[in-house]
């Protein structure tokens, strides 16, 4: 089964990618959903270093959590910092990375 959804999440990404390449004139919209597809796609195959290379870049939390997956939790909780916001997600992760961090005092 959890071959199945690798599969899927492989031809999501690639058909993102497709999306972002066609572009056109009304492709603001349509290219903002599909970057933040493709980046969602390619988190969900563990691929982080590829989310974290794709044009346009994936958003802060995106790009902090796969900081913290790849073990760079001091860049994920920079990114997480630097990103100014209370949602309850970043709230989460920045709790877990400082606790990787051994300062669970400050979450």
């Amino acid at each position: 089964a959890a071959a199945c959804e690798r599969d899927q999440h492989e031809r999501v990404a690639a058909l993102a990618a497709e999306a972002l390449a066609g572009g056109g004139e009304d492709g603001g919209a349509l290219a903002e959903a599909a970057a933040a597809v493709r980046v969602t796609s390619l988190i969900l195959q563990e691929k982080y270093d590829a989310a974290l290379a794709c044009d346009p870049p994936p958003n802060a939390f995106q790009r902090a959590y796969c900081l913290y997956r790849k073990g760079e939790q001091e860049a994920a909780l920079a990114v997480l910092e630097d990103a100014g916001t209370e949602d309850a997600d970043v709230c989460r992760l920045r709790a877990q990375t400082l606790y990787r961090l051994r300062r669970a005092a400050e979450a």
